[in-house]
């Protein structure tokens, strides 16, 4: 780490830092899919202790919500605060999350959802061998009206200051 007080950094500062000790995500779960999956707990584990070490609040908000059947999609703005300077943030705007659920986890999947690939993302973390998407899309023989994430497809926008 640089000579630099994490106190004395700027909020840039301490996202580089995130960004350069974050280990990778190994991918333990299949989830009944052919291909493994990287759960939120799992992006969670490796970006959680560096937001604490470097003292940045994070701090996600639902922009939008709908339901449609069993699938929900929020989008979610997220602000990432300097602890130690308040007026120093970052929002990065328009993250989508999808949560598939036929009772009421639908809309928590969908946040977890949005928040894992929001830190992956950002951090430009190394998920192991493999994405997911390289080896099937369970949509390919559908149509746009038979998959609901055609509908919606974003990766955020960013805002510094």
């Amino acid at each position: 780490m640089a000579d630099i007080e994490i106190s004395k950094m700027t909020i840039e500062e301490k996202l580089f830092h995130v960004l350069s000790e974050i280990q990778p995500v190994t991918q333990t779960k299949s989830g009944g899919v052919p291909y493994k999956i990287t759960t939120y707990n799992e992006v969670n584990e490796q970006v959680r202790p560096l937001l604490k070490k470097y003292r940045i609040m994070i701090i996600p908000r639902v922009v939008n919500h709908e339901k449609n059947n069993d699938t929900t999609i929020v989008t979610i703005d997220t602000e990432f605060v300097n602890v130690d300077n308040i007026t120093q943030r970052i929002l990065v705007n328009g993250f989508v999350g999808y949560g598939i659920d036929r009772s009421d986890k639908g809309i928590g999947k969908a946040l977890s959802y949005a928040l894992k690939y929001l830190f992956m993302k950002l951090f430009l973390t190394d998920i192991g061998d493999d994405e997911e998407s390289e080896h099937i899309n369970p949509f390919d023989e559908q149509t746009e009206n038979d998959n609901p994430f055609e509908k919606k497809r974003g990766l955020g926008k960013w805002h510094f200051g």
